[in-house]
């Protein structure tokens, strides 16, 4: 492996191409967040990786530490795909997501093993297994944990997430139940021994086949599942988008109260979180359905949203961008009332816009563009959303639900943007991609005088 630092590293990152402050692979494929965790004194970040293209294949775990969720080291590959796989080329599979659970002298990991046909169907196996590290460098030989699926329930079968409620260890696995999309439930005296409890959510929509990543928390009083719903489409054209289902925990199941998008932009999948000193963080995958990825001599493919602190207001689900994220502002390169403004020039194209309004203002702001293709954040007789012009998503209205809109933060990152509106009551992720390093800037607003705060400011690379 080539050791990269210092301007080596810099350089490799410099291209319009790769994010500068969120988390990024060096090269090549990189999709779920696995294994998040605190641990001696380290943020520890797992993730799916194909280490040799630009395209998803058979699956390792990447690594990466971190003392502040911002600035990354990385380190080995870790759990690589079966040998049979590596020498057939008619199979698939790998080590695919899971999740870590720190005990108090090493941490005990859970995944899914997928082997089978390139095409999936009856041939495909999945099972779940176990390992454990001491120094998150060196793991222990996997066992296998959970072999057997429940009796109707298909062949997606993966994606273990373990936490700990009122002594009792539980375990959700994604997958179908009777053709419904299904968040299974587990349970467990030990984190050996591993009872079956059944559905903890069934998803009554009918158009997902399975879903993916699932968690299951406490979080303000209140229990919260989330999964991504794979090949679901939703009445905007959004695609594969993260649900989460709130209410309370009786009797093995959830009984919910309310529901929502996690993200309502449809670039970001396969969220997981964990909680240190009394926080729930949440990373998700800035993912690519709509097929948008330019692949250019040692690209990366994917990246990872901004880490959010989760909590629930009015039982909804809100983030905001971890506190750190702040550190990372530069240069102050704009601060106002209330007129349009353009800014044809932003070095880096990596930059943050806080807008504070009075009272909501229908609006057009303008984070990119490349000669005829642009991406808006707007807001249009009430309706707010984010809008792409000449991309394969200009069919799709990636609506934000939520109508008095007092606050907005934007994270704009080269090919990621990030919108967090009121203080994270929605947040939406979206790609765009061009190919300069610089970027620009402009809104107007349809009532000026109910601006109250208006700033830019350039971001630093944590590369």
């Amino acid at each position: 492996m080539v050791k990269l630092e210092g301007e080596a590293l810099t350089d490799f990152y410099h291209t319009s191409y790769k994010e500068q402050y969120h988390f990024v692979p060096i090269k090549n494929w990189n999709n779920d967040p696995n294994g998040l965790c605190w641990y001696e004194g380290r943020y520890h970040l797992f993730y799916q990786a194909n280490p040799h293209e630009q395209k998803w294949g058979d699956m390792y775990w990447g690594h990466a530490v971190s003392k502040d969720l911002i600035h990354w080291t990385h380190l080995p590959y870790v759990f690589q795909p079966q040998q049979e796989i590596l020498e057939q080329d008619q199979l698939k599979g790998g080590a695919f997501s899971g999740c870590a659970v720190p005990m108090e002298d090493e941490v005990i990991f859970y995944l899914t093993r997928h082997l089978g046909p390139l095409e999936d169907g009856p041939d495909t196996m999945e099972w779940q297994t176990m390992s454990r590290s001491k120094d998150m460098i060196h793991f222990e030989e996997e066992t296998i944990v959970i072999k057997d699926k429940p009796e109707g329930v298909g062949y997606d079968f993966r994606d273990p997430k373990v936490f700990c409620d009122k002594g009792i260890w539980y375990m959700v696995l994604a997958g179908a139940f009777n053709g419904q999309s299904a968040i299974l439930l587990y349970s467990s005296p030990d984190l050996l021994q591993w009872e079956y409890l059944g559905p903890l959510v069934v998803e009554p929509d009918p158009g997902s086949t399975t879903f993916e990543c699932p968690d299951f928390f406490y979080l303000d009083g209140k229990y919260v599942a989330l999964g991504a719903l794979m090949k679901h489409t939703d009445e905007h054209g959004r695609y594969q988008m993260t649900k989460y289902y709130v209410g309370d925990f009786i009797d093995h199941k959830i009984h919910v109260e309310s529901t929502g998008w996690f993200d309502f932009g449809s670039n970001y999948y396969a969220v997981q979180s964990f909680e240190h000193e009394g926080k729930r963080i949440a990373i998700g995958w800035v993912s690519d359905f709509y097929e948008e990825h330019v692949e250019v001599k040692n690209g990366s493919y994917g990246s990872f949203a901004l880490p959010r602190v989760l909590s629930l207001r009015n039982d909804v689900l809100c983030m905001e961008p971890v506190p750190q994220v702040y550190d990372l502002k530069q240069e102050i390169i704009y601060q106002g009332q209330g007129e349009s403004i353009e800014i044809d020039q932003i070095p880096s194209n990596s930059y943050y816009v806080k807008l504070d309004l009075k009272h909501s203002t229908d609006f057009i702001m303008e984070l990119g563009r490349d000669e005829d293709q642009h991406i808006y954040l707007l807001r249009d007789h009430g309706v707010t959303k984010i809008k792409t012009v000449n991309t394969k998503t200009d069919h799709i209205d990636f609506i934000a639900d939520v109508q008095d809109v007092k606050n907005i933060e934007v994270f704009v990152d080269r090919r990621v943007v990030e919108v967090y509106i009121n203080h994270g009551y929605a947040v939406g992720t979206k790609l765009f991609y061009t190919p300069s390093c610089e970027g620009i800037f402009g809104v107007k607003f349809h009532e000026a005088e109910n601006v109250e705060y208006l700033e830019i400011a350039t971001m630093k690379s944590i590369w």
